[in-house]
């Protein structure tokens, strides 16, 4: 919304985790919050496991992007970086959309193994190709 509106900006309040424990600050700062408490919350309403753990594996896909997501190092008042991030994710599921298409259209029905194999691994690498940020992170943190 603060680069859409003029009149906006990104403020986050500060705080501390440990022994869980949630403690906020209190303390305003610029710029968008390096990291969600959602988590923190969501342990001490007592979620079910599963909730918790796929949480966590969405925030760590969300944290490597953050690192590698095309801006560099990113301190508490970089909003343009921010800006670049959200258009890299965009962008990102753009092109997820139109891999995802494209391997629902293959005749898989009708192709060997390999063959499927080889066009599979070619979308893939078409996919990455690209250089999108947000899309090279997701596959480097699945990559088995």
């Amino acid at each position: 919304l603060a680069d859409s509106v003029s009149t906006v900006s990104n403020l986050h309040v500060t705080a501390l985790t440990s022994d869980n424990k949630l403690t906020l600050l209190y303390k305003v700062k610029k710029g968008v919050c390096d990291q969600s408490f959602g988590i923190h919350v969501a342990e001490l309403a007592h979620f079910p496991a599963d909730v918790i753990e796929f949480a966590r594996q969405k925030a760590q896909e969300l944290e490597i992007f953050h690192k590698i997501g095309g801006a560099g190092e990113i301190d508490d008042t970089d909003e343009p970086s921010a800006k670049r991030r959200r258009l890299e994710v965009k962008e990102g599921e753009k092109l997820i959309d139109e891999y995802l298409q494209a391997i629902r259209s293959l005749p898989y029905k009708e192709m060997e193994w390999a063959e499927l194999k080889k066009e599979m691994s070619r979308l893939k690498q078409s996919i990455l190709s690209k250089g999108n940020a947000y899309v090279d992170a997701l596959v480097t943190s699945t990559a088995m």
